[in-house]
């Protein structure tokens, strides 16, 4: 059985719904934000173009609102963190699906995870 939690879930928003819809009525509360370059976004999402990413949280739920003014292609995804490597093991083994890793420097490598429906999984370790 793999163990993994949620740990997040992205979704894409246009920069009017930050304050009247995820602040006013989700009762978000902004923690950071960081820009993804568009190769990496492209390599990653399909979408290339840069991206300006908040991380956001409502105290139970924590989400990565990536600000754009595309409606037609979709930087949504749900992110889970997986203790030890056997999902990685899965990920990394087959060429079944779409997998593109996210090298970092200072922590371990982030995979993204689609299926045949494009729907996008960010896998984590702890």
């Amino acid at each position: 059985m793999i163990n993994y939690n949620i740990k997040h879930i992205g979704l894409q928003v246009t920069q009017e719904d930050l304050s009247t819809f995820y602040v006013a009525i989700m009762g978000l509360k902004f923690l950071s934000d960081f820009k993804i370059p568009a190769k990496e976004a492209e390599r990653i999402f399909g979408i290339a173009e840069e991206v300006k990413v908040i991380y956001a949280t409502s105290e139970e739920i924590d989400f990565e609102l990536f600000v754009s003014k595309s409606k037609s292609l979709s930087f949504n995804h749900i992110c889970i963190e997986t203790k030890g490597n056997e999902l990685i093991k899965k990920i990394t083994s087959q060429n079944l699906y779409k997998v593109s890793i996210r090298e970092k420097q200072d922590r371990a490598n982030t995979y993204f995870l689609s299926d045949s429906n494009n729907n996008i999984f960010e896998i984590k370790p702890i």
